[in-house]
């Protein structure tokens, strides 16, 4: 039958795609978890005599992204690729300098995750454990976990309806 195949089709992967200069690292493995955390701003008015506060809606708050990325020599990386890796998510924190002179903030990044997530973020927070492995010669990890923390940057407001999609 035409159109039927045995193959089956490469995983998709999440990334995180450097906005100013367009590289990107693609996960080579998914991570687990994905925690997005989202808070609204209320000023808190007291009534005298009043059981409760009322409440007037001041802003929105920051949205988190926290994720933890394996990484370990292996199956998955060269033995090279699990330092380069821990580098370039720390280079994300970094600004860029001209000579002696800040040229560019750190850049901001895009964390793409299939159809369920694209969003613009600042890289808030890189932590790496190196563990378990280490290559006897260079001392580089050869297994390590970095946990990232990504706060959505939005230059414009955004409505209910935008986040519903509708």
């Amino acid at each position: 039958m035409a159109g039927l195949s045995n193959e089956v089709p490469a995983p998709l992967r999440g990334m995180i795609v450097d906005v100013v200069n367009n590289k990107n690292l693609i996960f080579t493995i998914n991570p687990e978890q994905i925690s997005d955390t989202k808070s609204t701003n209320y000023a808190e008015i007291t009534i005298p005599g009043m059981s409760h506060p009322r409440y007037q809606y001041v802003s929105g708050g920051k949205r988190t992204i926290s994720l933890l990325i394996n990484l370990w020599y292996g199956e998955y990386d060269r033995r090279e690729e699990v330092h380069e890796k821990i580098l370039w998510f720390q280079s994300l924190l970094y600004p860029e300098h001209s000579e002696t002179t800040r040229k560019h903030a750190p850049h901001r990044i895009r964390f793409q995750y299939g159809d369920y997530l694209s969003v613009e973020c600042l890289v808030k927070s890189v932590e790496v454990l190196s563990k378990d492995l280490f290559d006897p010669k260079t001392l580089q990890p050869l297994r390590a976990d970095v946990r990232i923390i990504l706060e959505e940057y939005r230059s414009e407001s955004v409505d209910y309806k935008t986040v519903r999609g509708s």
